[in-house]
């Protein structure tokens, strides 16, 4: 799974589709995985979508 480091938390992301990229970063309480349940990624076909769990959300690690 690939993560990137910022201020010591590991921050996941995900990479989907080919094309010009798009990020989609989720609000509230959910996750990444919300954007393939809602439809999302269907409906970006043609782009890649870089889908990005917050911290402290998903398999992001929750800061100290």
């Amino acid at each position: 799974m690939p993560y990137v480091t910022g201020n010591g938390v590991r921050i996941h992301y995900e990479t989907v589709g080919h094309g010009p990229p798009i990020i989609l970063a989720h609000g509230g309480t959910g996750n990444s995985s919300m954007w393939r349940l809602a439809g999302y990624l269907d409906e970006l076909n043609g782009h890649r979508c870089i889908l990005i769990d917050r911290r402290g959300h998903g398999l992001s690690e929750k800061p100290p």
